[in-house]
């Protein structure tokens, strides 16, 4: 069964304040789902709010990942991002520095299908990252646009996220009350559906963005019904995990 969480279905448990320090940000998170060490096979949705000015020094995560800018502005290594640029990059590839615009600050979405320990920061884990086998690094920033709402239902293909392992990224816009199915996702590793602007429909109730649905690769196309002022949405799926490496 596809999990859906709108922003207003997080409980205060769920909300978490990172002090920060020399490598790590000041920052909250604000989580949808989270995956664990009794759950790795289990999905991982969760804001990340910096605080202005805030840094995140250059690090890699173990596991394949998605990042949405979806409020605020600030530099992901040489890029300039805003909403909605998408980050993807693969297990084990290192990534940033991230700095957060000194007025603004930023809030990022971070998306993983599998359970991640957590930042392996660099250059403190350089020699860590040397002893993996089989490491495929690729990464890669671009900025997402909508199409316009011309038609009930819109689709664009984000080209440059995409590989012969089933990822994929593709933006949507839906006129109010429209319904459509997101694309297959039995080719790669899960699908996440992100709602930026407006809602959707979902067991009788509208979800307001931000709303997150997961959808497990066996699960079939997630059926998209848009709420009453319409909705924007990105549409990210995963690759397949192939030959996973190990620490």
């Amino acid at each position: 069964m596809p999990l859906v969480v709108a922003y207003d279905d997080i409980r205060p448990d769920q909300i978490r304040r990172n002090k920060g320090g020399p490598d790590s940000p000041a920052s909250t998170s604000f989580s949808y789902f989270r995956a664990s060490v009794d759950t790795p096979d289990a999905p991982s949705a969760f804001l990340a709010r910096y605080d202005p000015d805030d840094r995140s020094c250059t690090h890699y995560h173990a596991v394949d990942q998605f990042q949405i800018l979806v409020q605020g502005s600030g530099t992901l290594g040489r890029h300039e991002v805003a909403p909605y640029y998408v980050h993807f990059a693969r297990a084990y590839t290192p990534y940033g520095p991230l700095h957060a615009d000194k007025d603004t600050g930023w809030t990022f979405m971070t998306l993983r299908t599998r359970f991640d320990a957590g930042a392996q920061r660099l250059p403190g884990a350089l020699d860590k990252l040397r002893q993996v086998a089989d490491r495929q690094p690729w990464q890669v920033t671009t900025r997402a646009a909508f199409p316009p709402p011309g038609s009930v239902v819109s689709v664009q293909e984000i080209p440059d996220i995409k590989d012969d392992r089933g990822l994929f990224t593709r933006s949507l816009t839906m006129a109010p009350g429209a319904q459509t199915a997101a694309p297959d996702p039995s080719g790669g590793d899960g699908q996440y559906v992100i709602v930026v602007k407006g809602s959707l429909l979902h067991d009788g109730r509208e979800r307001k963005a931000l709303t997150v649905v997961f959808v497990n690769p066996d699960e079939g196309a997630y059926q998209i019904h848009a709420g009453p002022q319409g909705l924007e949405a990105l549409v990210l799926n995963f690759p397949r995990v192939e030959t996973r490496a190990e620490d």
